[in-house]
Parts: structure tokens; C-alpha cells; sequence
């Protein structure tokens, strides 16, 4: 997405100067790299939504996930279930909310499943666990980019 858009801004700009020569691809790529990995920098934290009825849990969950990301990238918030109002989330978009299994259908029906990512876990938190919870970032961060470039676009074409 990157590279369209800097393609786009390099085309339009030769055009508008009367350049005859290409730029070269490679160079393209490396600005593109450059460019992402300042949008990267100023990009909201993914919010994740800790959901379970022991303190215990979300602090072994909260201990894990500081240790994988880093703070710029998360922000961790526990939910206490049956403690807490959970009607909160049902305003959240683009989070990764954790939640044990058995809390699971009562999360979904709180309609949030569409604009959030809803990862049901085991207890003891296993490898496939970890890997859902990582992959689910990063598809939070590339929304987040992703709804960005629009934006940029969007501007530069008004």
C-alpha cells in the first residue's frame, strides 16, 4: 500500500516537473520500507481486552504479553467478568479481546465480533494461543496502517 501511494506521489510530481526519467525500483522499495517504518512509529497501541473472572489469569496473561510487546505496540486492560459492566465493548473496534473459552458465546452475543477480534484461550495459555494472540496484533496494526494510507490518500486527492 505503501509503495502504490509513493508511486503515485513520484509519478504525479515527474509529471507536474516535466521529469522524463524512471525512477528506479529499488529505490521505491527502500523509501516505501523508510516511510512505513516511521508511519509505524506514531500508530496508535493495539488495545487488548484481558477477559476473565480471576485476578490470577490476567496477571500470567498480562506477564506474557508485556514480555512479547512491547508498550508502544500494546496496552493491556483487564476485564473482570461478572464484576465489570461489559457493555463497554460493544463501542470498541480494532482490539484483540482475550477471554477463557467458557466466557466466550457470552462475549460474542455482546455483538463485538465484527470489529474486533475475539481469541478464546485455554487456561495454562499453549503455543497455538500465542500464536493467534501475535497474529491477531499484527492484523490490528495492519488495519491501523492500512486505514491510515487510506486517509492520506483520501487527502491528497481532495
Amino acid at each position: 500500500m505503501v509503495r502504490q501511494c509513493i508511486t503515485g506521489i513520484i509519478d504525479t510530481w515527474k509529471k507536474e516537473n516535466n521529469i522524463p526519467y524512471p525512477v528506479d525500483d529499488g529505490h521505491l522499495q527502500y523509501l516505501s520500507l523508510q516511510i512505513f517504518s516511521i508511519i509505524q512509529q506514531f500508530m496508535e497501541p493495539v488495545q487488548i481486552f484481558i477477559v476473565s473472572d480471576l485476578t490470577s489469569e490476567f496477571e500470567i496473561l498480562k506477564l506474557y504479553l508485556t514480555r512479547e510487546f512491547s508498550q508502544q505496540r500494546v496496552t493491556i486492560r483487564p476485564v473482570l467478568f461478572n464484576a465489570q459492566d461489559l457493555t463497554f465493548m460493544s463501542s470498541l473496534n480494532n482490539s484483540v479481546i482475550i477471554v477463557k473459552k467458557v466466557f466466550t458465546s457470552a462475549v460474542t452475543a455482546l455483538g463485538i465480533s465484527e470489529k474486533n477480534i475475539i481469541v478464546p484461550i485455554t487456561i495454562e495459555i499453549n503455543d497455538l494461543d500465542k500464536k493467534t494472540i501475535a497474529e491477531s496484533v499484527v492484523k490490528c496494526e495492519t488495519n491501523t496502517f492500512r486505514d491510515f494510507i487510506l486517509k492520506q490518500n483520501e487527502k491528497r486527492k481532495n
